[in-house]
């Protein structure tokens, strides 16, 4: 999944990359410890990636075919990695309802559990 998504848009292995390295350093990846596993947090960044302002990624439930970048979605986002990171731990922290929302990367679309 990452490697398709890396296909679409090359920030998209860094940002995993840096998420991964952040949550490890702070503790929270490991899932021996009840934490959330690597690959979790790969789905939560690509759900950001997804439903942001920008919408770099289309739902994974559409066709992943040789479509650029630009064809799909996110063709005007010149975010940094940086800036998406910032952006990413935003989103979670202010505007994700944790209680009440879910992560579904096959759709794409924010929404009630």
């Amino acid at each position: 999944l990452l490697t398709e998504c890396s296909k679409l848009d090359p920030r998209v292995a860094p940002l995993c990359l840096l998420v991964r390295r952040w949550t490890r350093n702070r503790g929270i990846q490991f899932a021996n410890q009840g934490h959330l596993q690597a690959y979790a947090w790969d789905l939560i960044t690509i759900f950001f990636l997804q439903v942001s302002g920008e919408s770099i990624l289309p739902p994974i439930a559409e066709e992943f075919s040789s479509k650029t970048v630009g064809e799909i979605r996110g063709q005007n986002s010149s975010k940094s990695v940086a800036e998406l990171f910032r952006d990413l731990i935003a989103f979670y922290a202010r505007d994700f309802d944790w209680q009440r929302e879910g992560i579904c990367v096959r759709l794409g679309v924010r929404g009630k559990r």
